[in-house]
């Protein structure tokens, strides 16, 4: 193993304890998107439907919500904590030691992602033995893995550029708690868009991160709602928030 992944790895698994320190994180990324998926049954069932493409409503919903664990770990919690440690100046010892700022990005990433997969194996564990939701075969799993992997990484991403820009731990907050929200409801991520008034999907049309949720869905549910150009989207929006990210780090808000 390089000294390169050893640090990595190192940074990594401190990311991850810091991440179960953090309630909102807990209640949010960890039990809400599960908690969300047995109200739905409960209130709608899964009954199919012509709406949904002919499939059930949690059928429908559950690829969505996976997203919506990305959008609680990499933009509501990972920006918010990565302002509070630039701003506190806690990360700024790694300037002192080997650690690059890429090293420490793909850490961060990383972490993130590994907890958003505990969260979203019991999403899906819940789904798919209490609710008996269809899931797509091994290869589309096996796609369905990468994507969400992917999406990890642009969504991870545009939170630590948010963080980057915005001086303060207080704005950063502020920012992104408001996008956050705006994507929730504006997605499809947590509300699903067709039984929204029209102009919300108009809306989604001109959103990213409304392709990557129905991206996810056409890959989990066998559907193409232009997936191609969901597809395209998402690699554009992944590869420019990374960039940004890599090229806007900083240790510290000192100049």
């Amino acid at each position: 193993m390089s000294k390169s992944i050893k640090r990595i790895w190192t940074i990594t698994k401190v990311e991850i304890k810091k991440y179960f320190r953090q309630p909102m994180v807990i209640a949010f990324a960890l039990l809400f998107p599960t908690f969300w998926t047995i109200m739905n049954a409960v209130m709608f069932g899964n009954e199919p439907t012509p709406m949904f493409g002919g499939v059930g409503t949690i059928d429908f919903m559950v690829p969505a919500f996976s997203f919506l664990v990305l959008l609680v770990t990499g933009l509501s919690s990972l920006p918010i904590e990565l302002a509070r440690n630039i701003e506190s100046k806690a990360i700024k010892r790694y300037s002192f030691t080997p650690i690059t700022k890429m090293e420490y990005i793909i850490a961060l990433i990383m972490g993130n992602f590994a907890t958003s997969v505990i969260s979203l194996v019991v999403l899906f564990g819940v789904a798919i033995f209490g609710y008996d939701i269809q899931y797509p075969d091994l290869p589309r799993t096996i796609i369905y893995i990468i994507v969400i992997f992917a999406l990890a990484i642009a969504v991870s991403s545009f939170g630590m550029f948010l963080a980057s820009i915005i001086k303060g731990f207080q704005s950063t907050l502020s920012v992104a708690l408001l996008l956050y929200f705006v994507f929730l409801f504006m997605t499809g991520c947590s509300v699903p868009l067709p039984v929204l008034p029209e102009v919300f999907s108009k809306i989604a049309e001109y959103l990213p991160y409304a392709h990557m949720v129905r991206l996810l869905q056409d890959i989990w549910l066998g559907q193409d709602t232009g997936t191609i150009k969901h597809l395209l989207i998402t690699v554009a929006t992944l590869i420019v928030t990374f960039a940004a990210a890599v090229f806007c780090f900083k240790w510290s808000d000192e100049k």
